[in-house]
């Protein structure tokens, strides 16, 4: 079976084959749903700037109900409309809420910038080391040591779905499926169509590195 070929899990007799396939049938488990995050909470809670919203929306009503409930207990029900304290409660409750929202967002497009200068590189080594002589497993491998920034995390895992036999074009689909931005979902695109009509795949990386380059 070729590099590019989908693969399909089978049963297997042999203990080393079904290890493996029990690892993919895990990560699947744990990548998806609630699951994804029982295990990878802070994970799942910063790769979406609004997802912090879940935890920011409760914090700040809790310290609006809190800080509403003290006005009351010093002077009763009508202090709502007439204590300038109340005031000082919803704008400090509107920071707790929106402040995280906008720094996580400020976070998030820091870390697209990273991704979108790293790719090119990325594709360019990649196919550098697979033209000298490397087999691709080997070149995702060594090109994993090194950092390309926020995109690093990203490659390792490519790297170790790699490992655990999933074929390229499956492996580099889901790369793009996790980092949901327009310039690695057009350049994994391109790879994944260009192997699996079996073009080569040192010219497609060059050509998928030369147009994330220009998109930048």
């Amino acid at each position: 079976m070729g590099l590019f070929e989908k693969k399909k899990v089978e049963p297997s007799t042999d203990p080393k084959s079904d290890e493996i396939y029990k690892k993919i049938d895990t990560y699947h488990h744990y990548s998806e749903g609630a699951l994804r995050f029982v295990k990878h909470p802070f994970r799942t809670l910063f790769e979406k700037p609004i997802n912090i919203l879940y935890v920011s929306v409760p914090a700040g009503l809790l310290v609006f109900i809190i800080g509403l409930s003290m006005v009351i207990q010093q002077g009763g029900p009508e202090a709502i409309l007439t204590n300038s304290f109340i005031d000082d409660i919803a704008v400090f409750t509107t920071i707790i809420i929106v402040g995280p929202l906008a720094i996580t967002d400020l976070l998030e497009g820091r870390r697209i910038s990273s991704i979108e200068v790293a790719l090119p590189n990325f594709f360019r080594d990649l196919a550098g080391m697979h033209e000298s002589g490397m087999t691709l497993p080997g070149a995702i491998h060594l090109v994993s040591q090194a950092e390309y920034g926020a995109l690093t995390p990203h490659i390792r895992q490519l790297d170790q779905r790699i490992s655990w036999n999933f074929a390229f074009i499956d492996a580099i689909r889901q790369l793009g499926k996790e980092i949901p931005i327009p310039l690695v979902e057009r350049s994994v695109d391109l790879v994944a169509r260009a192997s699996d009509a079996g073009g080569d795949i040192v010219e497609v990386l060059r050509a998928a590195g030369k147009d994330s380059a220009e998109y930048v």
